[in-house]
């Protein structure tokens, strides 16, 4: 009877986990909003370039080191076959396949019984994981490299060395996962270092090969500009306490540690952590999270199971917690460290790796404990799934101006933008990116204070982006008017000349002509459809429409001959051209209203 109830236990673990994994595949017309952020269109856009023979790049002419390599390199092949448009569905499709590859490798490396394949398919379906391998970049490939890692230092030091390197590649923070991992497996002996000198040498290699400069280009940008903007605000003493406070306390076991799952960061914290204490000290964790609770804490899951355990593996006899899964915990604070507390920008996807090592980590749990820990990681599970995808909006604006940007502009004229994946994906014209990221030559000129003389150099007469971008004096850290230089001012020096606006969306997509910079462009007088917008979750689908507009106004639209409200689709306070989707969950032929007129300025079959 027993056994049949563990049988029956496995198989619904097996099913929450296949489940899980099958509901969070997205499917969405829309996955500019539902599945990638605008860094993955860098990827897009760079491994187009390699294909068309342009060289490594995302801003035309100008070599970037800004994307993780390995991953790239697994994307060339599939634009090389089927053409750059494949992307946006393989990057998609090769993820979730690393993802799967990843519960295969981890249910061998757990030993191939029940408890093993039942943390692989809770790993599977985890909602967090499957997402984030659908985000069209590194990062399911960073989390089977992580995989490798462990397999690769139980290897020997030719494997470690090799597994390094792809991971390093894979993902460049990784490299501090390998370390502790080379000194836990080979000691602190001289040979130890290489699988570290093999990494570090390839990693700097290719950077020099691909933009002359050892350090990705990616690295330091973002966290210059956060650090400059910060800067501004003239801060004393205590405000840069303040600051560093707030980057620092995640590290103390809070959010990285249980983004993915609470449950497998305690698991990780606690196998590492019972090593270090005797039995008799077992309650002093839990103690100590309490008084945490106490002061003020709030972000307490992972040290409070983590606790639990460690008090309870004594009268389990826990299995001793060896170094490697010491080595996981502190590679895995060292990435949380460089990216909260050296780089002050923490991304969520930087920490996926971390289920990796907590699955792992089951292996140093008795098995009355990860019988335990392996259903209240069930539980967790489940309940995640209820929680909606994290959507994008804002990012159709994006794809919005990269399609019909050539619709306001002149044929052919560059564009220079800060957010410039899904512009450059999708436009039919150069685009200079403006933020560094993926442009050396920008972030130079940002560092200059003289982005102003950068684009006069690069020809560029457009800029697109939103309004909040271009502020001099703003508290949103992106704000980057300060460093255009010579006194530059948005409200005078650029003049808008459409928007791309997603109902519902506050901050609208923005066209600006740099006033001065060559003749403005004439704008359309007349009202017409662009191309078809795709069906998104409860939408039906519809039109994307350009409405020239020589004042304020307010476009609404409603089914004609109807005496039903209208339904207000954008609001214009100065004289544009306003780009918007039109959809309706009504069919039938609706008319586009400007004010209260009743006559239509265009009519449309949704």
């Amino acid at each position: 009877m027993a056994s049949e109830l563990r049988r029956l236990g496995l198989l619904a673990l097996v099913l929450l986990g296949v489940v899980g994994f099958c509901l969070r595949i997205d499917v969405s017309g829309l996955p500019e909003v539902t599945r990638y952020r605008d860094d993955a269109y860098y990827y897009f856009v760079f491994v187009r370039s390699l294909v068309l023979g342009d060289g490594p790049c995302v801003t035309p002419g100008v070599p970037t080191s800004g994307v993780h390599m390995l991953w790239a390199l697994l994307l060339w092949p599939m634009a090389a076959l089927f053409g750059a448009p494949s992307l946006v569905i393989g990057a998609q499709h090769m993820g979730l396949g690393l993802h799967v590859l990843t519960a295969l490798l981890l249910y061998l490396q757990m030993g191939r019984g029940g408890r093993a394949l039942a943390l692989a398919a809770l790993y599977l379906g985890n909602p967090f994981l499957v997402d984030e391998a659908q985000n069209g970049q590194e990062t399911a490939l960073a989390c089977l490299m992580t995989s490798g890692l462990w397999w690769g230092f139980g290897r020997g030091l030719s494997v470690a060395s090799l597994v390094s390197v792809l991971a390093v590649l894979a993902r460049s923070d990784l490299i501090l996962l390998a370390a502790p991992f080379a000194v836990a497996r080979f000691g602190w002996k001289l040979h130890a270092g290489v699988p570290l000198v093999a990494s570090l040498l390839v990693y700097v290699a290719s950077n020099v090969a691909l933009a002359g400069h050892w350090l990705q280009d990616s690295a330091a940008p973002i966290p210059w500009l956060f650090a400059a903007h910060f800067e501004r605000t003239q801060p004393d003493t205590w405000a840069r306490a303040q600051r560093w406070w707030w980057y620092l306390r995640p590290c103390l076991l809070g959010g990285p540690y249980g983004l993915v799952s609470p449950v497998l960061g305690g698991v990780l914290v606690a196998t590492a952590g019972a090593g270090f204490l005797r039995e008799r000290w077992h309650v002093v964790p839990l103690l100590l999270t309490g008084v945490g609770v106490l002061l003020g804490a709030r972000d307490v899951e992972v040290p409070l199971i983590a606790s639990l355990l460690i008090l309870l593996a004594g009268p389990v006899r826990q299995a001793h917690a060896g170094r490697a899964y010491q080595a996981a915990l502190l590679g895995f604070g060292a990435i949380v460290g460089l990216h909260l507390v050296v780089r002050g920008y923490p991304r969520d996807y930087y920490f996926a790796p971390m289920a990796v090592l907590g699955v792992l980590a089951f292996g140093g749990l008795s098995s009355r404990l990860a019988h335990m820990a392996c259903a209240l990681l069930a539980v967790t599970n489940a309940l995640a799934l209820r929680a909606p995808r994290v959507a994008h909006t804002w990012q159709e604006q994006m794809a919005m101006a990269g399609k019909f940007v050539g619709d306001v502009t002149p044929s052919g004229a560059p564009l220079g933008c800060f957010n410039s994946g899904i512009l450059a994906f999708h436009a039919k014209v150069p685009v200079i990116n403006l933020d560094g990221v993926v442009n050396r030559q920008a972030f130079a000129a940002l560092r200059a204070g003289q982005l102003d003389k950068y684009l006069d150099a690069r020809g560029v007469r457009f800029l697109v982006d939103s309004e909040i971008q271009f502020r001099v004096d703003d508290p949103w850290p992106h704000s980057s008017g300060a460093h255009f230089g010579g006194g530059f001012a948005a409200e005078r020096d650029l003049v808008e000349i459409a928007r791309c606006a997603v109902p519902g969306v506050r901050e609208p997509f923005v066209v600006y002509w740099r006033r001065g910079r060559g003749e403005a462009p004439v704008a359309p007088t007349v009202a017409r459809v662009l191309g078809p917008a795709p069906a998104h979750g409860a939408r039906r689908g519809g039109h994307y429409v350009a409405w020239p507009t020589t004042g304020p106004a307010t476009l609404r639209l409603r089914v004609e001959g109807s005496a039903e409200p209208a339904l207000t689709l954008a609001v214009a306070d100065r004289a544009t051209v306003v780009i918007v989707r039109v959809d309706s969950a009504k069919p039938g032929r609706h008319g586009l209203f400007v004010d209260d007129n009743a006559a239509p300025i265009l009519s449309v079959d949704l």
